[in-house]
């Protein structure tokens, strides 16, 4: 090991113990009372901070990002694309490397906590003085800073909270889009289910107005409606300039997604881009068999899974006419029956769904205290004064 990161290990070590030592004398059961408490006092904290009748979505793709905002009486507009830098698509592509994975919060167990304590006091030491919690997120707050002064100047009012999606990529954690955010002025809501992580697939389900009940003032009614919402099997499709992805992901309404990581595929090597450094007829041919290859690529390894029945085009070039035909040749590889094509506002699509959780966040978050109440048979929320000992399995 050279020098240098012994030093480097030594002075983490040292600002972990000066910094760390009234975090660590909580015991785990308290810190998950914390952890609770704090989900389930979601909605009364949303609802006193927040006065505006919009929601403000961000869509965090690998080298840009739009913005949209959500009206309470139903208009939905786009605001604003704004590029990503050089520094910016480099974060992202390094974050979709299983190499650059990492124990990071909510933590599994005590060990992982301890493990990842060094590099927690380095991110909170770093915000202390001003900075972003990591080079990472200084590099995503970079662009949101830019579209949160699109939506400022289009809305004409302060915001103080949004909904910020990303693409599904293995080494990007809750904590790097919550600390842009707040490095940056704002708070992320909670969204009830997602927590923070919010992806592209299904916010732009959303968008597009799928899975989304009515009249989402009334929490009650629009979370009896989100239990009725048949299983729905989706495939969002990413194309820009810089990667391709797709994911192959079953939903119930627009806050139920299951997507584990090997239903998703991501890939920088076929953005639209490669297209113009390509020399050959044959090197155009290739590049097309290998975005087929990869399109239906989750459904040939894993044949039995439900095909899709819905399809979602995203990005600045999900609508190139040359893509669309691929995408239909090689769906016909591998489906007897063609699904629906969803293509409206492709490159706005998912920030509009951020947007919509965003406007509805207070109403869903009060979904937490329903649910438990019906659990429990309770008409009003008598449990509160007890949570912290319910949430480390003592009883009231």
């Amino acid at each position: 090991m050279a020098p240098s990161e012994i030093w480097i290990k030594g002075i983490l070590l040292v600002l972990s113990i000066l910094i760390s030592f009234t975090y660590l004398s909580k015991t785990w059961g308290e810190q998950r009372a914390e952890e609770s408490v704090q989900a389930f006092s979601h909605s009364s904290k949303n609802i006193r901070e927040r006065s505006n009748d919009f929601g403000i979505g961000f869509d965090l793709t690998a080298s840009y990002g739009t913005v949209a905002v959500s009206y309470a009486n139903g208009t939905t507009l786009s605001i604003a694309k704004v590029d990503g830098s050089e520094k910016y698509c480099e974060t992202w592509q390094r974050l979709s490397l299983d190499s650059s994975r990492h124990i990071a919060p909510p933590y599994d167990n005590m060990g992982d906590l301890w493990d990842d304590e060094p590099r927690q006091q380095l991110r909170k030491l770093r915000k202390r003085i001003g900075l972003p919690a990591s080079a990472d997120v200084g590099n995503i707050a970079d662009l949101l800073a830019a579209l949160r002064d699109k939506a400022n100047d289009f809305v004409q009012e302060k915001f103080t909270t949004a909904v910020a999606t990303i693409p599904h990529l293995v080494a990007v954690y809750n904590e790097d889009i919550t600390d842009a955010l707040e490095h940056v002025g704002l708070n992320m809501h909670g969204i009830w289910y997602y927590e923070h992580l919010v992806y592209e697939t299904i916010s732009a389900y959303a968008g597009l107005g799928l899975g989304l009940c009515r009249n989402y003032t009334n929490a009650a009614d629009c979370l009896d409606t989100q239990r009725e919402w048949e299983r729905d099997i989706i495939m969002p499709v990413l194309y820009t300039r810089s990667a391709l992805t797709m994911s192959f992901a079953p939903v119930r309404g627009a806050y139920f997604l299951w997507e584990p990581s090997y239903r998703h595929r991501v890939d920088f090597d076929l953005g639209s881009d490669k297209l113009a450094s390509l020399q050959t007829p044959e090197e155009v041919k290739r590049y097309w068999s290998q975005v087929r290859t990869k399109l239906v690529e989750v459904m040939v390894e894993r044949p039995a899974y439900d095909k899709p029945h819905k399809i979602i085009l995203m990005g600045e070039s999900a609508s190139d006419p040359e893509f669309v035909r691929n995408l239909w040749l090689a769906l016909a590889t591998v489906m007897d029956r063609a699904p629906v094509l969803l293509d409206a506002d492709p490159l706005f699509a998912a920030a509009k769904g951020a947007a919509e959780f965003a406007k509805r966040a207070p109403y869903t978050d009060q979904w937490w205290e329903i649910s438990w109440n019906k659990s429990h048979n309770l008409t009003i929320p008598t449990w509160r004064h007890n949570q912290k000992k319910m949430a480390v399995g003592l009883h009231a």
